[in-house]
């Protein structure tokens, strides 16, 4: 998987988790390459 460099198309894919009200996570390990 790799990220979007676009912060606001992460921020939507990161989302997904929070859709129809209900609580969620998200994890993401990034590295420097």
């Amino acid at each position: 998987y790799d990220p979007p460099q676009d912060p606001n198309m992460f921020v939507h894919r990161v989302g997904r988790t929070a859709r129809m009200g209900r609580p969620g996570s998200a994890i993401v390990f990034l590295l420097p390459k």
